[in-house]
Parts: C-alpha cells; structure tokens; sequence
C-alpha cells in the first residue's frame, strides 16, 4: 500500500499576528507531502517527505528575542487525555530564500 501523498500549488503559511511583518511567514511555489500512513490512526503525524519548491521563509525574531516560529503549532487541536506527536524523515528545499529580521538587535532585513 502507497502512503498517502498530496501536493500544494502556491501555498502560503501566514504571519503570527503578534509580529510586526506584512509578508507571510512561508510561501512557495510548491509544496509535496508524503505521510505515513498507520501512525495516523494513533493521533501521530509522521512525514515521510516534505519538499518546498522556490520558497521564502521569513524569520523575525522581535524585541523579546522570541522568533515567530516558536508559535507554531501551538494552536493545534488535540484530542483529550492524548499526546500528538509530529516527525520529519525528510525536507528538501529547491531554489529557496531565507530572510531574517532581527528586532532585537536592530539589525534589517537579510536574504540568503
């Protein structure tokens, strides 16, 4: 049995609202996913393959030094008395950018 696979054309993971960036947090051209299968059926989420093609992910850390990454996830239902687990196998990034902010520091926007 094939594991279950989809795939996203111009996908966009907006900003935490608590920062101050009007560019999303993530988009990218395309996104395909790869889970297994089985550890869904125990509330687990195991991701065989994510690959991100051309995207830019923006990194703003604010002036408490939190990152607004450090949010994610943190909203994500869960089902009572259980514990939700998430692994990666593997993430692949073509042609991508990388910006990061940093509020603390003062320091401008850089693109990698």
């Amino acid at each position: 049995m094939g594991q279950p696979r989809f795939q996203v054309q111009n996908i966009a993971i907006a900003e935490d609202p608590k920062f101050p960036n009007p560019k999303p947090f993530v988009q990218a051209d395309q996104l395909d996913v790869s889970v297994k299968l089985m550890p869904l059926f125990s509330k687990s989420i195991e991701i065989d393959s994510l690959k991100l093609q051309r995207p830019t992910v923006e990194l703003v850390k604010n002036q408490l030094g939190l990152w607004n990454f450090s949010s994610l996830g943190a909203n994500a239902p869960k089902a009572s008395g259980s514990k939700s687990e998430f692994s990666l196998s593997e993430l692949a990034i073509q042609d991508g950018l990388v910006a990061i902010t940093d509020l603390q520091r003062k320091q401008p926007r850089t693109v990698y």
